[in-house]
């Protein structure tokens, strides 16, 4: 009986290995892409399925060894999503004599970005100078907001305000392209680093589609000003 047991858990064993290989294969030639927790959250999923098929105590303790693969991996999937937002104003708009609300956030630089900044009145500074930012998506109320986009990599920016002033700085040796449809409001961007496009349509660097270095940006807004230089 030890024997057959030991038997079938190296068959069960070896037949995960099969699968989990041929899953890579398929995923690798079709050109898919899938989050790397899915890599824990399969192998785990793979020990729990295996784990039927083993007799005690063999098969419990594989049933465990998966089912905590799966938890960690099941964690890790929520991971790398943060979402900050302030109390709601009926929680602290009564007390007058509070300062207001000053926020210091650093972000990880070893990672790609994708990040999205809504504002209401407010005063932002955000530095992306030293960040790996693929795409930036900026709406702003009544607010002011400087915005230094990153030095290296490609970038998307996407803004759109209504009464504010929102100034983007592009690093040195960074090409741009941008694009700004305004209702009233006023887009100033220093033409002499990119001046207008033969059409007129937008500005942009000479040579923006060559640099590996560069950053896109699309503007819209009601009454306020943009500025980029």
């Amino acid at each position: 009986m030890h024997g057959s047991g030991t038997s079938r858990g190296a068959f069960v064993v070896g037949a995960l290995l099969i699968v989990l290989g041929a899953a890579a294969l398929v995923i690798r030639v079709s050109g898919l892409t899938i989050g790397w927790p899915a890599w824990v959250i399969l192998p785990g999923l793979a020990l729990l399925i295996g784990s039927f098929a083993l007799p005690a105590p063999g098969g419990s303790g594989l049933s465990a060894v998966g089912g905590l693969v799966t938890a960690v991996g099941t964690v890790l999937a929520g991971a790398g999503r943060v979402r900050l937002t302030t109390p709601h104003p009926a929680s602290w708009s009564w007390d007058w004599g509070r300062a207001p609300f000053n926020w210091r956030v650093a972000i990880s630089a070893e990672v790609p970005l994708r990040l999205e900044v809504e504002t209401g009145a407010s005063d932002n500074e955000l530095d992306l100078s030293g960040l790996h930012v693929t795409d930036l998506r900026l709406r702003t109320g009544a607010a002011q907001s400087r915005v230094t986009l990153p030095a290296s990599g490609v970038t998307r920016v996407n803004a759109e305000g209504g009464a504010a002033q929102v100034h983007f700085r592009v690093p040195a040796g960074v090409a741009a392209r941008i694009t700004s449809t305004m209702a009233i409001g006023t887009t100033d961007v220093d033409t002499s680093r990119f001046p207008r496009t033969p059409d007129g349509a937008a500005w942009a660097s000479p040579d923006f589609d060559a640099k590996p270095n560069r950053v896109e940006i699309a503007v819209r807004g009601g009454v306020g000003q943009v500025t980029i230089g």
